[in-house]
């Protein structure tokens, strides 16, 4: 009996040491657990917090998208309005070379009716004027003093040129 209550005393230190040491297994075990449920939950946290940082870039860029369209559009409206001031331009230097052929045009009709009207001038003095013709003289020559003073106002204005009305 002795015997067997050595063993017994042996066999339970054996189970005494294996459940000590099954023990500490298990407290390493659930420390480790609870180590790793921490890490999970720090790892969460920062997915959670990197979630947020993307969701604000999301909307920055989205702000960003907005403005640079906005900055196109204005973009396209400034390009519309310079293409509708340079036809303008166009249209205006068309206006003018128009405007300028037609007052060299008037130019032209000016000398020659001077010239008609000295003429004319001439040879009715020459034969006397009656009241009828004296009245066609004067009229053409109020015709002649007007267009002299429409070309010193385009003189003046710099619609034409000296140059522009003695080119001959």
């Amino acid at each position: 009996v002795r015997g067997l209550a050595g063993r017994t005393a042996a066999a339970t230190d054996e189970v005494g040491v294996m459940v000590a040491d099954i023990q500490q297994r298990t407290s390493d075990v659930v420390e480790q657990i609870r180590q790793l449920a921490d890490d999970l939950n720090l790892g969460v946290e920062q997915v959670e917090h990197t979630g947020r940082h993307l969701d604000n870039i999301a909307r920055l860029a989205a702000g960003v998208e907005g403005q640079v369209s906005e900055i196109a559009r204005g973009a396209e409206t400034n390009r519309e309005q310079l293409d509708s001031l340079f036809h303008a331009v166009e249209q205006m230097r068309s206006d003018l070379a128009v405007s300028d052929q037609q007052t060299r045009s008037l130019a032209q009709a000016a000398v020659q009716m001077e010239g008609q009207a000295e003429t004319i001038s001439e040879r009715l003095a020459a034969v006397g004027l009656d009241d009828y013709h004296q009245r066609i003289y004067d009229l053409a020559r109020e015709g002649a003093r007007r267009i002299a003073e429409q070309f010193e106002a385009d003189l003046e204005q710099n619609r034409i040129s000296l140059d522009d009305l003695f080119d001959r």
